[in-house]
């Protein structure tokens, strides 16, 4: 009896290190049907080439944990064997959650130019998708935005979007998550969304921002009009109510924490730093999930009573959290 317990202990500590470090390394958001769509696009641009600065702004229902990926082919699902027209594979390298309804800028850029053939984004990381050459201002202008493990392999439709004609809808995608241009303003080349940026559910934030006719501000013309000040400019009049940074505590810490010296080469003690100035609450795990320390530190931890091996540090501070691998030698 008392020998099980111990196994039954030992289970659930192995079962929680198995999550810290997977949430750490390996979680993602799974989304659904309609949880991810486009905000704004802007599928004309010259400058300074053509193609240079063509791309699309994207906003999440939900929010998007560290290692999210999403997918956003080029291609109509019915030409996906080919692979003639390219993708975009966008993930959140960010190390935090990034909040629901923030702005996501994807300059998709031309992968066949000579100036510009790297795709950009303000949030995350993104690069080209597939044997496909990407340029959305030079091809039919639709994206299918999805989620799956491989190139043009559906695993889940989240949505569409059609600039300038019809495409046949991925296999089980409802046509609810649909933005459709095509009667109101075919192949316009410049397009934000000007509805509500706050929602009751993710039927009114599908409905809202598929309404096209009332909640859309579109621009079809010659050349680069990306602020040529007629409205709608790209991106300057995105909608303001979606977040196009993150906060500063959320990404900054991401940014600036390190643990030195890691792995410890005999030291007593690890500095752990960041960019701000107020406490940080340390958690200190051993490989079987036993918690060794609790401490609210300014900078220095003293690991003096440790033996060597590998720890995981959670480490909290500005209301964000992030967990580190330690190793004490």
């Amino acid at each position: 009896m008392y020998t099980n317990l111990l196994m039954i202990i030992k289970m659930k500590k192995i079962y929680f290190l198995f999550l810290l470090i997977t949430t750490l390394t390996f979680s993602q958001t799974t989304l659904n049907q309609g949880e991810v769509m486009i905000i704004g696009f802007h599928f004309d641009s010259d400058v300074p080439a053509p193609n240079c600065g063509d791309g699309f702004t994207f906003t999440s229902y939900v929010d998007l944990l560290p290692g999210t990926q999403i997918r956003f082919s080029e291609d109509e699902f019915s030409q996906w064997p080919t692979q003639s027209e390219g993708g975009l594979l966008w993930t959140n390298t960010e190390g935090e959650t990034i909040p629901s309804l923030t702005a996501i800028r994807i300059d998709g850029n031309s992968s066949t130019s000579s100036t510009c053939n790297v795709p950009t984004v303000n949030i995350g990381s993104v690069v080209y998708d597939g044997s496909g050459s990407f340029a959305l201002s030079t091809s039919g202008e639709e994206i299918i935005i999805y989620q799956s493990s491989a190139s043009q392999t559906l695993g889940t439709p989240i949505s569409l979007f059609q600039s300038d004609e019809v495409a046949d809808l991925p296999t089980g995608l409802n046509p609810a998550y649909v933005i459709n241009f095509d009667i109101q303003a075919p192949d316009a080349d410049i397009g934000v969304y000007t509805g509500p940026s706050t929602f009751s559910s993710l039927a009114d934030f599908a409905s809202q921002i598929t309404n096209v006719v009332n909640n859309w501000n579109t621009q079809d013309g010659s050349g680069n009009n990306g602020n040529d000040n007629v409205s709608p400019d790209y991106p300057d009049d995105l909608n303001s109510g979606f977040a196009q940074t993150l906060s500063l505590d959320l990404f900054s810490l991401s940014a600036s924490l390190t643990v030195f010296p890691n792995p410890t080469n005999g030291s007593k003690f690890v500095n752990i730093s960041s960019g701000f100035d107020s406490k940080k609450k340390v958690t200190l795990y051993n490989l079987l999930g036993e918690r060794l320390i609790t401490r609210e530190i300014d900078a220095v931890l003293d690991i003096s009573n440790l033996s060597a091996g590998i720890y995981l540090l959670k480490i909290n501070q500005n209301n964000s959290t992030i967990t580190k691998k330690l190793i004490i030698k």
